[in-house]
């Protein structure tokens, strides 16, 4: 659990910081709704054992917040 204390506050503040500089709209809404998807996988596959779905759906999650972050730098560098 101490998984999602870590990364979903990040993914919150960037999730803020893309609203705020309006960084690529539609794009961030998939962004946001693929990371929530994924952290639900994630801990479904934590509770069920299942390797490596569960590393493999926090991968999604951590590229997810690359790629806003990469949208938060385009959008201030605008």
């Amino acid at each position: 659990w101490l998984n999602d204390l870590e990364n979903i506050p990040m993914f919150l503040a960037l999730g803020v910081a893309c609203v705020w500089l309006d960084a690529a709209t539609e794009t961030a809404a998939w962004l946001f709704m693929t990371f929530t998807a994924s952290r639900y996988l994630h801990t479904l596959c934590y509770l069920c054992g299942m390797q490596p779905w569960r590393t493999v759906a926090y991968a999604v999650g951590v590229v997810c917040m690359f790629v806003m972050s990469a949208q938060i730098l385009v959008a201030l560098v605008r």
